[in-house]
């Protein structure tokens, strides 16, 4: 229930929302997958529990571990959302709003090539294809730099 229900829902969510308006559900759907995680286990896993604050840390550990290495594989969405997903939902739309020059490709929001420069997302311009998004991105680019830095930190 935990991977196919709660999980994709907040995965979803993490890359499609801006990092400050994910931050409450990513923080309740962390809640949820703790208290379903304590209704399997049929124990209080927190650190007022009996496992105590140093098994409770212990527990959240093990849980957030794959299952090739002996865990549940349930990270953190609150740790997750804050920068990974939203950089990355944005590296995959932004290429497919705009036409490609050669006329191969159709956009979806030919209107932004202003905004995202008209031949940005093309191979011979790999290494600056994101410069004029982060000239004139607004509110997206400034979400976008808080997350990229704070990736690459």
């Amino acid at each position: 229930m935990l991977r196919s229900c709660l999980r994709p829902t907040g995965d979803y969510f993490a890359r499609l929302l801006f990092p400050d308006d994910a931050e409450p559900l990513m923080k309740r759907i962390d809640e949820l997958v703790v208290r379903t995680k304590q209704a399997c286990f049929g124990q209080d896993v927190s650190a007022d529990g009996p496992l105590g604050p140093v098994g409770a840390d212990l527990h959240q550990q093990q849980s957030e571990f794959p299952k090739r290495m002996n865990g549940i594989g349930l990270r953190s969405l609150f740790k997750k959302f804050q920068s990974v997903d939203f950089v990355a939902a944005l590296l995959d739309a932004l290429p497919k709003f705009l036409d490609s020059t050669d006329g191969s490709k159709r956009g979806l929001a030919n209107w932004l090539a202003p905004v995202l420069g008209a031949d940005s997302f093309e191979k011979c311009n790999y290494n600056r294809r994101l410069a004029p998004f982060l000239a004139n991105g607004g509110c997206t680019r400034a979400h976008f730099r808080e997350c990229w830095e704070r990736s690459v930190a």
